[in-house]
C-alpha cells in the first residue's frame, strides 16, 4: 500500500511539473510576443520617421529624379520606386527606368520652359547636347571642350 501511495504522489508530482512547465512556457511566449510586437513598433516607428524625412528633403528638392531602393535588396533588384520631382511635388513616379526618368525630366523641363538650376546647368546641357544629341550648334565653351575631348578619346 506504501508503494501505491508513492507511485500515485510520483504521478500527482509529475502532472503539477508538467503544468508548471507548461505555465512557463505560455509566459515565455506571451514574453516574446510582446517582445515583437514592441519590436515591431519600434520598427515601424523608424520607418514612419524615416519616410517623414524623405517627404521633406523631397519637398525642397527643385527639380530631380529620385530611386528608392528596398533595404534588404542589392542594386542588382529594381528599385522600388523612381520618380520625377520639379518644385517639390512628385510629377511623374514609376518610369520603366533611371535613364528613361533622365530622359523625361529634360522632356519635362523643355516642354515646361524651365531654365536648368545653376549648380546643375552644365550637368543638364551635357545630357541635353552630347548623350542626347539635342541642339548641338547651340553649346557653351565647356561643354564644347567635354565633346572635343570625348570625341577625340574614341
Amino acid at each position: 500500500m506504501a508503494r501505491k501511495q508513492e507511485g500515485e504522489q510520483r504521478r500527482l508530482e509529475q502532472r503539477r511539473l508538467e503544468q508548471r512547465r507548461l505555465e512557463l512556457e505560455k509566459e515565455q511566449n506571451k514574453e516574446e510576443r510582446r517582445r515583437q510586437k514592441q519590436r515591431s513598433l519600434e520598427l515601424q516607428k523608424e520607418q514612419d520617421s524615416r519616410t517623414d524625412d524623405l517627404q521633406k528633403e523631397m519637398e525642397e528638392l527643385t527639380m530631380g529624379v529620385f530611386v528608392i531602393w528596398k533595404e534588404e535588396e542589392g542594386l542588382q533588384e529594381p528599385p522600388a520606386d523612381i520618380g520625377i520631382i520639379i518644385e517639390g511635388v512628385e510629377v511623374l513616379n514609376e518610369p520603366p527606368s533611371v535613364a528613361s526618368a533622365c530622359a523625361l525630366l529634360l522632356d519635362l523641363l523643355y516642354a515646361l520652359n524651365i531654365a536648368y538650376q545653376k549648380p546643375l546647368n552644365f550637368t543638364f546641357e551635357v545630357l541635353q547636347k552630347i548623350i542626347m544629341q539635342l541642339d548641338q550648334h547651340k553649346m557653351s565653351a565647356k561643354v564644347q571642350s567635354l565633346y572635343g575631348r570625348l570625341q577625340s578619346s574614341e
